[in-house]
């Protein structure tokens, strides 16, 4: 699925993209230098006001506000796994990859946390900055989940502990999740990570996102155990969960991450072994 504090909605754009629109003679040796960066350059700039028009006419639709049937796709147990991992957590923030249509982004600012938000795709980024505009709590970025978790990873106004991550940025020819997850471990301490549509080894009915051999959203296909997560499965059966019934794992941090959330009716402890199927 498509798919994250102070309300700033804005897009840091690179200086060179910029430079190479204003300053013709700039553009010619960029062009010489890398033709498929300027070319880019100049798509965005066409891009952007397409988008802008796409994202205020899907906002007339109010039904789009509660995309895959509400947050977490309709799923009723994982809402009640966030809302455990939040009371017994305590963040002191929320980020989320994949913002798509924010609609998992509000169940977060409802929980009262600053949220941080990104989303890859320009009509979607504009939708939901529309959505939060008048919300000083929700922080809206757009651009590459890597790049803007590697952006928060430098910013003193960003909390290095005690994060709640969520990654639903991760869609066919992209799969972010190992990058972001080694970026989290290497920056964030004391933090729980879920992870949307994710393989549940031993409950089939829960789906996941599978494009071929080491291509999938699974123990096998990512070397999640080597960076030292502590890992946590659903405890509902797939069969007896709602919505759209997408699997996810959960992941802490090895410090009192993982001692908080093993508290979690939601959520059980990998079984020693069990590992990539």
């Amino acid at each position: 699925m498509v798919g994250g504090g102070r309300s700033v909605c804005r897009f840091s754009r690179r200086a060179s993209g910029t430079d190479a629109v204003v300053n013709p003679r700039a553009n010619a040796l960029i062009r010489l230098a890398d033709p498929v960066r300027i070319g880019l350059v100049k798509l965005r700039a066409r891009v952007r006001p397409r988008a802008r028009l796409g994202a205020r006419k899907d906002f007339r639709q109010p039904d789009l506000a509660n995309a895959w049937g509400g947050p977490f796709n309709g799923q009723e147990a994982r809402k009640q796994i966030a809302t455990e991992v939040i009371a017994l957590m305590q963040p002191a923030a929320v980020v989320e990859t994949g913002s798509y249509r924010g609609t998992t982004t509000a169940f977060f600012r409802d929980s009262g946390l600053p949220v941080y938000t990104v989303e890859l795709k320009p009509q979607l980024y504009h939708y939901v900055r529309r959505r939060f505009r008048r919300d000083e709590s929700v922080e809206v970025a757009l651009g590459d989940s890597r790049d803007y978790l590697d952006r928060l990873s430098k910013r003193g106004d960003v909390p290095k502990a005690r994060v709640l991550f969520y990654l639903d940025a991760h869609w066919e020819d992209d799969l972010p999740v190992q990058e972001e997850l080694e970026m989290i471990r290497r920056v964030w301490r004391e933090s729980v990570v879920m992870v949307d549509d994710f393989e549940v080894p031993d409950d089939p009915v829960y789906g996941f996102d599978d494009y071929g051999p080491g291509r999938a959203l699974s123990l096998s296909s990512l070397q999640i155990e080597e960076l030292g997560y502590r890992i946590f499965w659903p405890s509902t059966p797939g069969e007896e969960e709602t919505g759209e019934r997408r699997g996810c794992v959960v992941l802490a941090t090895p410090d009192e991450a993982a001692q908080r959330i093993s508290g979690v009716i939601g959520l059980r402890p990998q079984n020693p072994r069990e590992g990539g199927t």
